[in-house]
């Protein structure tokens, strides 16, 4: 399909070709599929408007791949600005920082795994960026009073 507009095409392609693979793949995962579409749209979106602010569009980032190593000094590097610049007008706009609002991003995708599929806690708190389990059953236990599983068993 022909896209119209400003895009790079090198950043695309590697996700285009997972996608393509996880299409073809016999064992189809839908949150695979989700995940790869998810990543393109966002890469499309991550061309701002001219009157996009730097705040909107790095929130924008953080929202669309939440699932990725983010730091905020790879944030400041993708656009073009120090750490300190990034997480003034950061918080200056949402009145959170940059990190406080990854970890809810992470958080409440979780949550709508933990209600809408059966993909095991481990393999969600992998999915929505967590390296480490126990670092997510926490956040997820401090910001919704109760542990990952039994989010899961009220759903």
């Amino acid at each position: 399909l022909p896209i119209k507009g400003r895009f790079d095409e090198k950043r695309l392609l590697p996700y285009a070709e997972r996608l393509c693979a996880a299409v073809k793949d016999k064992n189809k995962n839908f949150f695979y599929l989700s995940s790869y579409m998810n990543r393109i749209f966002g890469e499309l979106m991550s061309i701002p408007p001219a009157d996009h602010s730097t705040a909107q569009r790095v929130k924008d980032y953080i929202e669309s791949n939440y699932a990725s190593e983010i730091t905020l000094a790879s944030v400041a590097a993708r656009f073009g600005y120090t750490k300190d610049h990034i997480e003034r007008v950061f918080k200056k706009r949402f009145g959170i920082s940059l990190h406080s609002h990854l970890i809810s991003v992470r958080l409440e995708h979780a949550m709508w795994l933990l209600e809408n599929s059966d993909i095991s806690v481990e393999r969600i708190s992998s999915a929505v960026g967590y390296k480490d389990f126990s670092s997510f059953w926490r956040g997820f236990r401090t910001e919704y009073g109760i542990p990952p599983s039994q989010a899961r068993a009220k759903s």
